[in-house]
């Protein structure tokens, strides 16, 4: 194999198993061709992750403000942002930036929800844990309904960047008279 190709095999489906035939490795594995993808340009990667970082950042410092001017006070890391309020209750939010694929959304949505279940159960403190913290999952583009609907299924509130503001945001606003 030439330097700098690697391979991937695809994914497989789910198949009925017993005990005694899991995790086996099936003949028709090893007669899958492989997808090989040809060398990476370091350079051009690096630039584009700069790029989604980039983006990420002024993602999070818009919904920042948009939250403090609501009266939130703002704490980061590990999130993204939380928000506190003496009134309200408090707004854990988590941001992905996206690069339009489906494959890179599903990838975001699974994190941006275990990234808020795990803050919120070990890192927004006890205080807040006290009280009702609301989950926010803050995207760069609009992400599907079933995405959508998956998220709000475990808790979620999304959002996304429509212009100079958020679709969804009221959801937290009205959560949190």
């Amino acid at each position: 194999r030439p330097e700098g190709e690697r391979v991937f095999r695809l994914p497989r489906r789910h198949r009925s198993v017993t005990a005694e035939t899991i995790a086996q490795t099936r003949e028709e594995d090893d007669q899958q061709e492989p997808v090989v993808v040809q060398h990476v340009d370091m350079t051009a990667a690096i630039g584009i992750r700069q790029e989604r970082t980039r983006r990420h950042h002024a993602l999070v410092t818009d919904i920042a403000l948009a939250m403090q001017q609501q009266g939130f006070e703002l704490t980061e890391d590990p999130f993204d942002v939380l928000c506190n309020h003496q009134q309200r209750n408090p707004v854990l939010i988590e941001v992905k930036s996206l690069d339009g694929t489906a494959d890179d959304e599903k990838a975001q949505v699974r994190s941006a929800l275990a990234q808020l279940l795990y803050y919120a159960a070990f890192d927004v403190g006890e205080p807040l844990q006290a009280r009702r913290t609301i989950k926010a999952a803050v995207f760069e583009l609009e992400i599907s309904e079933e995405h959508r609907r998956f998220l709000q299924g475990h808790g979620c509130v999304v959002l996304w960047r429509v212009g100079g503001g958020f679709e969804g945001i009221e959801q937290i606003l009205q959560a949190n008279p």
